[in-house]
């Protein structure tokens, strides 16, 4: 078994700090759906401070053997427009494609929905590519159902803690 240490960026210099590592992975994340991902560094580098700023106590990283291995950004008060409610969203989780299959993704995933739930949501939601199958089965695997699709984006759900309020 793999040991995945998951630290939340506590500071904005640590976060400026690990973008050059967090970029990498992106790119990694996004070789199989680049369609999904971002087109260029410069692009890259103004995502990644678009998810750190919105939310920056929900920016998680996991590191395997001191190395980043991925990151999660979830967002602890993201208004859901089609359910008409605040809801935990996690905007991006990239896993380092050498690290796939080891419970990185399982991992970060169970620290935003942790974050959530302690932030007062019980809905979490997020948006992933309709052709993404892999990562569409891996959601579901964790309880997110399908909900609405927006142009390439299928829109999933997941009921935190047995409760179906906001």
């Amino acid at each position: 078994m793999v040991n995945i240490v998951i630290e939340k960026v506590e500071t904005e210099d640590q976060f400026q700090h690990v973008m050059p590592r967090l970029q990498d992975i992106l790119f990694s994340a996004y070789e199989q759906f680049p369609e999904y991902g971002v087109e260029d560094e410069q692009e890259a580098h103004r995502y990644l401070w678009w998810l750190y700023k919105a939310d920056p106590t929900g920016m998680f990283l996991a590191y395997i053997g001191g190395e980043i291995a991925g990151f999660i950004a979830s967002h602890s008060q993201w208004w859901d427009k089609y359910i008409g409610m605040f809801v935990g969203e996690v905007h991006e989780i990239s896993v380092d494609s050498r690290f796939h299959g080891v419970g990185v993704g399982s991992r970060l995933m169970q620290v935003a929905e942790s974050y959530f739930m302690e932030s007062g949501r019980t809905v979490a939601g997020l948006w992933v590519g309709i052709k993404n199958n892999g990562a569409i089965r891996f959601y579901e695997k964790r309880g997110y159902v399908r909900a609405e699709i927006k142009g390439p984006w299928l829109r999933m759900r997941k009921y935190l803690g047995g409760h179906r309020g906001g």
